[in-house]
């Protein structure tokens, strides 16, 4: 068979071309227009935005002289994430609130095609995949997630990526080394993302491949560790192992009764998607800054507002049409199997670790979003496509408006101590 020169390549596949880049370019776009909304507070405060770390994420990657012996539950990190900015913000000379934000929603952007390009490799129609991009652009996650500097936006980009090489695994046979990277990529950027890598590989593979796969991925891990160190001397390969789980225990929260199993299932499968309305509290949790903290822990669902309460129960609707394909449709099972076990994986590990678990909604939102497009597989294409449009519209306004409110909280938040904020 001829192969075909670039230009006939992009002329076959322009309006593919056409579409993923405006979806990265708008994603990343509105992300940094959003992002100028964000009091700056939020980088001098721990905890504030909905128990997130972001004065320590910015400061990773605008300070090269920053201690990253402190992230071992983000062990390759500094490497894959603040080492490319370090890079921009010299080569550029731009200001690091600046450089940070451009960066970020550069990576928004691509998330966003990522998502696009998943589509398509699922054989999905060119408008059936806009429609979910779109959505996994509006949801709460994206909202909230994409404008400030976090690690979970790199994690999640990581489980796509991994999405995607499952998928394309259904057309042509993959070298092993393709999934070494996948396991070093799911685990550097967060630990408890290798469940990823590891489902991915044993899909496809049998044992001894596999045993020989995480060998090799163990030993690439090593050597990307050194490197890190060659960059960052702070961080210290020694405390990745000697660190990494023990610090994660403290982030344990077994909950006491099925009301609290309940509200995390809740911010799971609904809030992730729809925000509800915000809420401030004293964080009390073990390392928080003992300041008042954004929070929908406790939040109802469609407590947001009517616009919410449309969104909340359209987004039920399609997310019982989306468990029904996971399990009929017989096209893709590598990526059912590793979509499927990767979420199952993600709610057990949320039940009980992480306080705010919104937080972490990036690794699990847009593998809700993949799971709900499943139902175009199946012949309630016509209904899922308009329950998904009915959601683009309502969860946008919704987000939009739960947003446009977290801005106007902060807009009015004062330190009033060492770390301490008041929210009034």
């Amino acid at each position: 068979m001829k192969s075909l020169s670039a230009s006939q390549l992009f002329h076959k596949y322009q309006a593919n071309v056409w579409l993923v880049f405006s979806l990265i370019l708008f994603t990343g776009c509105t992300s940094f227009a959003a992002a100028q909304l964000v009091n700056p507070i939020v980088f001098n405060v721990t905890d504030i935005w909905f128990d997130s770390d972001i004065n320590k994420s910015f400061f990773r990657m605008s300070d090269s002289n920053y201690n990253h012996a402190t992230i071992s539950a983000h062990p390759l990190y500094a490497l894959f994430s603040c080492l490319p900015i370090l890079a921009i913000l010299t080569i550029f000379h731009l200001e690091p609130i600046t450089g940070v934000r451009a960066f970020i929603s550069v990576v928004s952007g691509l998330f966003i095609g990522t998502i696009f390009i998943l589509f398509r490799l699922l054989g999905y129609q060119k408008i059936d995949a806009a429609i979910f991009s779109i959505l996994a652009s509006i949801t709460a996650a994206a909202r909230f997630w994409f404008v400030v500097p976090e690690s979970f936006l790199f994690g999640g980009e990581t489980i796509l990526l991994v999405y995607c090489l499952v998928t394309v695994a259904d057309y042509r046979q993959l070298s092993p080394y393709w999934y070494m990277a996948a396991n070093v990529l799911t685990v550097g950027i967060t630990i408890t993302n290798l469940m990823a890598g590891i489902i991915a590989t044993i899909s496809k593979n049998r044992w001894k491949q596999c045993l020989k796969i995480f060998a090799g991925a163990f030993v690439l891990f090593i050597l990307l560790a050194i490197i890190q160190k060659f960059f960052f001397p702070t961080a210290a390969l020694r405390a990745i192992f000697t660190r990494g789980a023990a610090e994660q225990t403290d982030y344990l929260y077994w909950p006491s009764n099925i009301s609290m199993v309940l509200k995390r299932y809740s911010i799971f499968f609904f809030h992730s998607i729809v925000m509800p309305s915000l809420e401030i509290i004293n964080s009390n949790w073990v390392g928080s800054s003992g300041g008042q903290v954004l929070s929908i822990q406790t939040s109802a669902l469609g407590s947001g507002g009517c616009w919410g309460k449309v969104a909340t129960v359209t987004w039920g609707g399609l997310l019982a049409l989306g468990l029904y394909a996971l399990f009929s449709v017989k096209q893709h099972p590598q990526l059912r199997f590793t979509l499927g076990l990767t979420l199952l994986g993600q709610l057990l590990l949320h039940t009980i670790h992480g306080f705010e678990i919104f937080l972490y909604s990036l690794h699990y939102a847009p593998s809700l979003v993949i799971l709900v497009s499943l139902g175009v597989l199946t012949k309630m294409r016509p209904v899922v496509l308009g329950l998904a449009f009915i959601l683009v519209v309502t969860a946008g306004i919704n987000n939009a408006l739960q947003f446009s409110n977290a801005i106007d909280i902060l807009q009015n938040a004062q330190i009033i101590g060492p770390e301490k904020v008041l929210l009034r």
